[in-house]
C-alpha cells in the first residue's frame, strides 16, 4: 500500500487511490462502527478519512510509519472532531 500512496502523492493517480480505498474502507467502517455505533456516522468517517488521504497523501512518510498507521491516525483525529462537534451541538441545544 505504501507504493500506491506514493503514486497518489506524486501523480494524483485515481487508480492507485481506488486500490487504497477498496483496501482500507471496510476496515475504517468496522473501526468507526465499533467506536460510534452508528452506520451513518461510520460512513461519514470513512469518506472524510479517505478524502484526507487523497488531499494529504504528499504528507505520508514511509520512514515514520506504515500506511495503515497513518490512515488510522487520520481517522482517529476525524473521530475526535466529530465527537467535539456533537458535544458542542448538545451544549447549544441546552442553552
Amino acid at each position: 500500500m505504501s507504493g500506491y500512496l506514493c503514486i497518489v502523492a506524486r501523480d494524483r493517480c485515481k487508480n492507485s487511490f481506488a486500490k487504497i480505498f477498496r483496501y482500507f474502507a471496510p476496515m475504517l467502517r468496522s473501526y468507526a462502527l465499533k467506536q460510534m455505533g452508528n452506520e451513518a456516522l461510520a460512513m461519514e468517517l470513512v469518506q472524510d478519512t479517505m478524502s484526507n488521504v487523497w488531499q494529504k497523501s504528499h504528507l505520508f512518510n514511509s520512514e515514520k510509519g506504515s500506511p495503515s498507521t497513518w490512515i488510522f491516525t487520520i481517522a482517529r483525529n476525524i473521530r475526535f472532531d466529530m465527537l467535539r462537534k456533537q458535544r458542542n451541538r448538545k451544549e447549544d441545544v441546552r442553552s
